[in-house]
């Protein structure tokens, strides 16, 4: 059966995400990426488990930060 409605591809919205995104000065995106944070700040704060939520978040930083020595290691300054 044809269903009458077709949703975009995932690659199409993250396409049209980052087309508005880019189109916007630096202060509207500063004032966007602000206001995500802050969002995701007021759910840990308001979370039924914050403290299972702070856990992820140093996991995810320790993650970050991990890949990331890891990218300087096998493709440092200085070569």
């Amino acid at each position: 059966m044809k269903v009458p409605i077709q949703f975009p591809s995932e690659d199409d919205v993250i396409r049209a995400d980052v087309a508005r995104h880019q189109a916007l000065t630096p202060a509207e995106r500063y004032r966007s990426i602000r206001s995500l944070l802050n969002s995701g700040f007021h759910l840990m704060r308001f979370s039924p488990n914050p403290r299972a939520l702070e856990d992820y978040t140093r996991e995810q930083e320790e993650l970050a930060k991990q890949a990331f020595l890891e990218l300087v290691r096998r493709h440092g300054h200085g070569r």
